[in-house]
């Protein structure tokens, strides 16, 4: 391009795009996006095969482009270390790729150790919301919200909770919490 020419001007559907809010693991992004972030984690991994918040961010990453076996294979290392860590994925991976007996299992272990455990409420959220069963998932939400536990800021954009969005039970408690 030469100096002192402008760029055409973008169509404003093109405008729009550009100010989404950037994403991660948890939030809706474009495929090439998710590679990208995959290759990052997959570069951390390389060097750490250990290292939980890079795993723990994979294993959602592999859901999200239709790759269970690959998130499957992610968590391994994450079963062992889940009560040492809050925020693992271990039962939205589970729900998300058919293994619905694992995923009742970890949502039961959650429970019992929902007192132990400051975020088991919001992920016992994902993993309902993963299996399909919207009550439980909407009264641990409220217990979540109930209890200010976990980012629960992240409603509208993680695509864990996708599934509840279109219930207005979402809608009500998205208003209460005044997110955009």
């Amino acid at each position: 391009m030469t100096r002192g020419v402008r760029p055409r001007l973008m169509a404003r559907s093109d405008a729009r795009s550009l100010w989404r809010l950037p994403c991660s693991w948890h939030t809706a992004c474009p495929r090439n996006s998710i590679r990208r972030k995959l290759h990052r984690n997959e570069k951390v991994l390389a060097q750490d095969s250990t290292n939980i918040p890079a795993r723990s961010r994979i294993a959602p990453s592999w859901v999200a482009l239709g790759r269970c076996d690959s998130a499957l294979h992610a968590i391994t290392f994450l079963r062992a270390a889940r009560y040492r860590f809050n925020g693992l994925p271990i039962g939205y991976v589970l729900a998300s790729c058919n293994r619905q007996a694992d995923a009742r299992a970890v949502a039961a272990d959650l429970e019992q150790r929902a007192s132990e455990l400051p975020m088991a409420a919001e992920e016992l959220v994902a993993v309902y919301a993963g299996l399909g069963e919207k009550d439980k998932a909407f009264q641990w939400l409220e217990r979540a919200y109930a209890d200010s536990s976990g980012p629960l800021y992240k409603l509208r954009i993680e695509p864990t909770f996708a599934s509840l969005r279109s219930d207005p039970h979402f809608t009500a408690i998205v208003k209460r919490m005044r997110l955009p």
